[in-house]
């Protein structure tokens, strides 16, 4: 089965390769100083018995400040392209996705825009 940190490392340069240059992307947590537009992805898991699970949910949350969500609903299309039930196979593993939730989730603040993807994850 694959390791999670490569996962981790692949979900990364699918996502990287597919949206604008000008987008940066981070796994669990953007950096404090983070420009917009950017990406934030996570598996979360709560114990140490999850990192050994054949099927994880990614989330994927694509922010934006400028008032405008056309950019991060451009790269959101292209990631959805990307991932929606495609499958990578590497010497580590084995892995497939398939989106099972794409929303608009609103913020206090009126100018800070989010969209969020889910997919459920099927590692071998």
């Amino acid at each position: 089965m694959m390791p999670l940190v490569k996962l981790m490392e692949y979900i990364k340069a699918r996502i990287k390769s597919v949206v604008s240059s000008g987008i940066d992307v981070y796994s669990e947590e953007a950096d404090t100083d983070a420009d917009f537009p950017y990406i934030v992805f996570k598996l979360p898991s709560s114990n140490m018995e999850t990192l050994y699970k054949d099927k994880w949910v990614l989330e994927i949350d694509f922010w934006d400040n400028t008032g405008n969500s056309t950019n991060i609903g451009i790269a959101s299309e292209a990631v959805k392209d990307s991932l929606h039930g495609s499958y990578q196979t590497e010497s580590e593993g084995f892995f497939r996705s398939y989106k099972i939730f794409e929303g608009i989730i609103p913020d206090d603040t009126p100018k800070i825009k989010r969209i969020q993807h889910r997919y459920e994850v099927h590692l071998y």
